[in-house]
């Protein structure tokens, strides 16, 4: 009995209590939990770490792009090379699809794009008209859209980026990607607009030193023709010159007055050709003035018709004069004779022997010149281009003439607030209409 008790008693002092067992379990359990926040650590670790190498790849990247871009943008300076090279560049580093829309005088136009067509398509069918997305990033706001869809294609995500240097737009940068796989985040348009700035920059250095280029090509053919043409007048001059001495020389009974005529035409001719290279002068200055009065411009187109008279008989070219009832404008008076003297210079030129018709009336609040000839007409290709500095429709070898007098007579009429066009056809003649405000400009 004593015995049994005793080993009764080490039982009930070696059996673990509720306590302990409580204590074992909270124990496993915090082993547990650090365990698995211990995992948790280590995976957010292994993710940081792929995020922070994605991120390193991804600007090692860009460097290397922008790089590329740069190379790129030191070597060239023509425009549609440029804009071809950086829409190459651009796919796929920064998008699937990239375009660049650069603003010319016809409007918004594309000028470069690459990358899969349907992505173009769908670009193209979101419009760069006003009010489009295109337009307002060339209005100088960087748009970043999402969700775009168009044509039926997946959901698109879009960026577009103004071109601008100096507050003046030149266009606009255009990215599109699906939108599952968009790059366009925070500093995909932040690059973006790097590569807006950038390309901007180079695309206004390559149009600078085009029009360089364009101005010293412009001033050489100038100073050829100008030679030519000075050389025609002061030729002549000397011919009729020379006859007068040996005239005087010998005795000669012969009346001087035909060669005395001949030396007024030519000196005409060359204070012609001063003033209009002085009217160049003027106007690509910015100084070209009007003294403007209230003229009749009936009487102005009869007054150049009686100066033009003789010439018009030498040329076999009839001149019909339709200017009987006055004709108020307020104008420049000199100027409108200038340029009407100009017009009928030009029919008397290429009319070819057939007769000359000029005209004059009051439509409403606008008074009209029309000069019409039935010579060699122009082609339909030409009829804008006649109206540059320094452009001709024909061969100058063929018809004397510096390619300026157009030039100024657009610039004389659109000063006034008017307009200068023609009509013409080949072999079927030309009319130039003039249209000029009868009233001061509001």
């Amino acid at each position: 009995m004593p015995g049994g008790i005793v080993e009764g008693r080490s039982r009930e002092v070696c059996a673990p209590g509720p306590a302990a067992a409580v204590s074992a379990l909270e124990a496993e359990r915090s082993a547990r939990e650090a365990a698995e926040a211990e995992v948790v650590r280590l995976r957010q670790l292994h993710l940081a770490e792929k995020v922070a190498r994605a991120g390193a790849v991804a600007a090692q990247r860009r460097l290397a792009f922008l790089d590329d871009l740069s190379a790129h943008l030191a070597e060239t300076v023509d425009t549609a090379e440029l804009a071809a090279g950086v829409v190459a560049l651009a796919v796929p580093a920064v998008a699937e699809y990239a375009a660049i829309y650069l603003d010319g005088e016809a409007g918004l136009a594309l000028a470069a794009s690459a990358g899969p067509g349907s992505l173009g398509a769908a670009a193209a069918s979101l419009g760069a008209g006003p009010g489009s997305l295109i337009a307002r990033a060339v209005a100088g706001a960087p748009v970043a859209e999402a969700g775009i869809r168009a044509d039926g294609e997946d959901p698109l995500a879009l960026v577009a980026v103004p071109l601008a240097v100096a507050g003046r737009s030149l266009g606009a940068l255009v990215l599109v990607s699906p939108e599952a796989a968009v790059r366009h985040g925070p500093s995909g348009l932040a690059l973006a607009a790097d590569v807006a700035r950038r390309a901007a920059l180079a695309l206004d250095h390559a149009r600078l030193l085009g029009e360089a280029n364009a101005a010293a090509r412009a001033r050489e053919e100038f100073l050829a023709v100008a030679s030519h043409e000075l050389r025609g007048p002061i030729g002549t001059l000397r011919m009729a010159v020379q006859l007068l001495m040996r005239d005087a020389r010998t005795g000669s009974s012969r009346p001087p007055e035909a060669r005395l005529r001949l030396i007024e035409r030519q000196a005409d001719r060359l204070v012609a050709l001063a003033d209009r290279l002085l009217d160049v002068s003027r106007i690509t200055s910015g100084r070209l003035e009007l003294a403007r009065e209230e003229a009749d411009l009936a009487a102005l187109v009869r007054d150049v018709v009686a100066r033009v008279a003789d010439e018009a008989a030498e040329a076999g070219c009839p001149i019909r004069c339709d200017a009987a009832e006055p004709v108020l404008a307020h104008v420049d008076p000199a100027r409108v004779e200038q340029v009407i003297s100009n017009l009928l210079s030009n029919a008397l030129k290429y009319g070819h022997g057939t007769p000359i018709r000029v005209a004059v009336r009051a439509v409403g609040e606008r008074a009209t010149v029309e000069v019409a000839d039935g010579g060699i007409g122009i082609a339909a290709a030409d009829l804008t281009r006649i109206f540059g500095r320094f452009e001709r429709a024909v061969s100058g070898r063929n018809y004397a003439g510096l390619g300026l007098g157009l030039w100024i007579a657009r610039r004389i009429v659109e000063a006034h607030g008017g307009t200068i066009v023609v009509a013409s056809a080949p072999g079927q003649g030309s009319t130039f209409t003039i249209e000029l405000p009868a009233t001061l400009p509001g």
